[in-house]
């Protein structure tokens, strides 16, 4: 993070967990899309061209999954580190637990 960059564990937190909600909204719809896409197949399309069209993107989509997958887990662990970062250099004493964990397990509330 940029040193001229001034903020809280808390805020990371929440920005995180923010952000793992829009992923996992993307990933559910994405599956939802696949599921219709599969129905549509399979209910009779007899045209080949359509059912190749159908597979091709069915398979665009794994990879737009993979893709949300991949960066969701770069994105918590760059945060993570970044807590972990300002823990280091925290003025503030916690008795062994963190205030990220305690506003993330808020603001999965939220």
């Amino acid at each position: 993070m940029a040193d001229n960059l001034v903020c809280s564990e808390a805020d990371l937190a929440i920005a995180l967990n923010k952000t793992n909600r829009c992923i996992e909204f993307l990933q559910e719809n994405i599956s939802a899309y696949a599921e219709v896409l599969k129905q549509v197949s399979a209910s009779g399309i007899i045209d080949n061209k359509i059912d190749i069209e159908l597979t091709i993107l069915s398979e665009k989509l794994k990879v737009q999954k993979l893709a949300l997958i991949y960066m969701q887990s770069k994105i918590g662990k760059s945060v993570k580190k970044e807590i972990q970062n300002i823990e280091k250099v925290d003025k503030f004493v916690y008795p062994n637990i963190s205030l990220s964990d305690v506003v993330s397990v808020l603001t999965s509330f939220l």
